[in-house]
């Protein structure tokens, strides 16, 4: 399996004449995106190099505009021996420049390893600043889910957007569980009210010049919560387990317009995306687990409990406790259903029909019937 990543690095306070040399490489390439996408052309009308036409010409569709793209052989990537961690060395109009780069201490470390391979990567004009991103990609191979593993187990929700539990396989408790992004939320609303007023306002200028704020500040934090998951993972050596909610905007029946309104905004398949990727780069599996009725479903007994309101679970047997933190260990149940001893997924259960002809709850839980039945009830970790 063959996985890409983008380092994103600034180009660390250049000279005057490796600032000019950008400038033309910038100029002669927005110049070049009217010219026919033909290698001779752009050789004869254009003072890029080579490398460039031959990107130019046979990677940028005609009509379409791009970033500078900078090849496997017009890129080359120094390591640096002091302040600067890296620097990168590309051809310009001007001559060949070598320029430091600045970028994350994590970013850094990742391209120390020499099984990485360089892409296609971009030099992007900032305002007065230029950043490369650097292209990579890594063959990895397909993580298997080891002997005995652990479960660490994620319940998406509208509130809390991620609580996790991490499971052994005898169904115990690892750790207490944990409930991220709450911020997610509180930044969805905060930018629909701005949105809002300044609409009423008709300042389209201010809104236009807010921009994709809201998005760089979920996906902060959505890239936080997903690192910090897949970094439980790996240190427990546990298998993730995401509550698959694919298709839930046409199961769920619609509950008025701003009550959807604020379901349908959740990025749930954005953060599944990033913990999926993440944990394929870091070797660590993830299994999407149904989480039909995980909600309604009481982790202990399994009898079907009521959500007086969106924080809290009561079941009829074991009391009451918090909904995500029940979610959680219901899918936590159902994946250490699907997992066998040995670490490959068990066969499914035969389907069995209830009165009305509905599949009953053997097919929500697999065939897990006792995985869980040492949890203690009352649910734990909540005082």
């Amino acid at each position: 399996m063959n996985l890409t990543k983008t380092v994103r690095a600034k180009v660390y306070k250049p000279t005057s004449r490796k600032y000019a040399a950008l400038l033309a490489l910038h100029a002669e390439w927005n110049r070049a995106l009217d010219l026919p996408r033909n290698y001779k052309i752009l050789r004869k009308e254009t003072k890029l190099s080579s490398y460039c036409c031959c990107d130019l010409a046979w990677l940028v569709k005609p009509g379409h505009r791009a970033a500078v793209l900078l090849g496997k052989k017009n890129l080359n990537l120094k390591r640096g021996d002091g302040f600067v961690p890296w620097f990168a060395s590309l051809t310009t109009p001007k001559g060949r420049v070598n320029l430091p780069l600045s970028m994350s201490y994590r970013h850094a470390r990742l391209l120390d390893d020499p099984e990485l391979h360089l892409g296609v990567s971009r030099l992007v004009k900032k305002g007065h600043d230029f950043f490369i991103h650097i292209v990579i990609d890594k063959e990895i191979p397909d993580p298997q889910i080891p002997v005995n593993a652990p479960v660490l187990a994620i319940d998406l929700g509208e509130k809390i957007i991620a609580t996790s539990v991490t499971l052994g396989s005898d169904g115990q408790l690892k750790a207490p569980p944990r409930f991220m992004g709450r911020r997610v939320r509180s930044i969805r609303r905060h930018y629909a009210r701005l949105i809002r007023d300044l609409g009423q306002r008709k300042a389209l200028r201010v809104i236009k010049r807010i921009g994709s704020a809201e998005h760089r500040e979920v996906a902060a934090e959505l890239h936080r919560i997903s690192r910090e998951l897949v970094n439980d993972a790996k240190r427990t050596g546990s298998v993730i387990a995401i509550g698959d909610l694919s298709g839930i905007v046409q199961r769920v029946p619609p509950r008025g317009r701003r009550v959807n309104h604020k379901r349908n905004r959740m990025p749930f398949g954005w953060l599944t995306y990033m913990i999926q990727y993440k944990a394929a780069w870091d070797n660590v599996p993830v299994m999407l687990v149904n989480e039909a009725h995980s909600s309604h479903e009481c982790h202990v007994c399994g009898q079907d409990g009521l959500r007086p309101s969106r924080g809290r679970f009561v079941c009829p047997a074991c009391g009451e406790g918090s909904a995500d933190l029940n979610g959680a260990l219901t899918i936590g149940k159902r994946a250490l259903g699907y997992m066998s001893i040995a670490g490959a997924p068990r066969i499914a259960p035969e389907r069995t029909a209830s009165s009305d002809g509905r599949p009953s709850k053997a097919d929500h839980h697999g065939s897990c019937q006792s995985s869980t039945d040492i949890l203690v009830a009352k649910f734990p970790y909540l005082d």
